[in-house]
Order: structure tokens, then sequence, then C-alpha cells
């Protein structure tokens, strides 16, 4: 636990001059601890099979190394893996060394073609599931160009589009109403826009009444 310690404290930014002076032990005994450490955990890390519902998603690292794409357990919500770059051709070695890719049931990813390929050729049994929120960006994405095309002018307002980016429930009595005139003036707009709430919602059960004799 003590040299657990010294290893967190390490990686958290502590030098080695400050816990040589903190903790009274040697700068190379700090360095040989850390070390062990990390092959520890890479041992643990190399060990592990993939999880049953596994997260792909990128992140910019540094401008010397690009991105990472960070690989998540959904189900225990945690890092699985990481690995340097988002192309195929640099994740393959990562790919290969996971363990019982087999078990992967389904992958939540975004809309990146390369991912898609990435799931199919080395999670053959699991299904591809897009992530919501890069559904929705691209739903919103289409239609602003909609909007556009059909009225260019309406489209740089600002009020208007702060007002069609918000969901109904939030909008006042006064700013529903403005957004329901100028849908009103633009009908083909007003027929895009407007979604039935049977398409966003699940049916609700039926309300069962109780008779009392």
């Amino acid at each position: 636990m003590f040299r657990r310690e010294i290893f967190n404290d390490h990686r958290d930014g502590i030098s080695q001059k400050r816990l040589e002076e903190k903790r009274k032990i040697g700068s190379a005994t700090i360095e040989r601890w850390f070390h062990d450490l990390l092959k520890l955990k890479k041992r643990m890390f190399s060990s592990r099979s993939c999880p049953r519902v596994l997260g792909i998603d990128e992140h910019f690292f540094t401008k010397k190394d690009g991105y990472v794409t960070t690989f998540s357990d959904l189900g225990k919500h945690r890092i699985f893996n990481l690995a340097k770059g988002r192309s195929a051709k640099s994740l393959t070695a990562a790919l290969n060394r996971m363990k019982d890719r087999h078990r992967v049931r389904v992958v939540c990813i975004d809309l990146s073609p390369t991912y898609r390929g990435i799931v199919r050729k080395f999670f053959p049994n699991a299904k591809i599931v897009s992530a919501r929120f890069h559904v929705i960006r691209l739903v919103r994405q289409h239609f602003l160009d909609t909007w556009k095309r059909i009225d260019q002018e309406g489209r740089k307002n600002r009020g208007l589009l702060s007002l069609m980016r918000r969901k109904s429930e939030n909008l006042k009595l006064e700013q529903r109403e403005k957004l329901e005139r100028y849908l009103d003036a633009n009908p083909t707009l007003k027929i895009i826009f407007a979604v039935p709430s049977a398409q966003l919602k699940s049916p609700e059960p039926p309300v069962r009444k109780t008779t009392y004799p």
C-alpha cells in the first residue's frame, strides 16, 4: 500500500525530489517502484477480456501525438483500453491484442465510417449502435441546411435560431407564439419542423380504473 501511495503521488505530479524529502526514501527507489507498478498495471490491462458492451470514441491528445482512441466498458462505466491514433492502420495492433473480441455484443460509436469498418472487422458478433448525441447533431445540421434553402433571411435571425434549438416546454408563452407565427408563415418549414409526438414518445400504458362495489 505504501508503494502504491508513492506511485499515485508521483503520477499526480509530485516530483521525486519532493517525495524524497517528504517520505524519506531515495529517488532510485521511487523510480523503481513507479516502473514496477506501471508494468503490473500493463499486465492487468492486457489480460482482461473485452466487455459485452463497448464504447469507442476519439479524443485529441497532443499536437505531437495527435488523436487517441478510447475503448470504454459501458456496462461498468470505466475505461477499458487506450490506443494512439484513430485510423484502422494505427489501431490494428492494439485491437489484435484485445482478448475475447467475440464476446462483444454491442459497440456504441459515432457516425465515423472508419470506426464502423473497424467494428465489422474486429468485433463480428457485435451490433453497431450510433451514439444518440451524434445522431441528433446530424439531424439538426440537415434541418439548418434545409431551413437556409427555404428562408435564407429567417435562418440568419439569431432570435429565431435560438427558438428553433430549444425544447418546446422550455419556451415562454410569448416565445412560443412568436415561433408559431413564423412557422405559420412558412408552411413548408413547419411540416419539416413539426415531428408528431407519437414518434418521439412511446405509447403510455392504458390507465386501469379500479371499480369499487
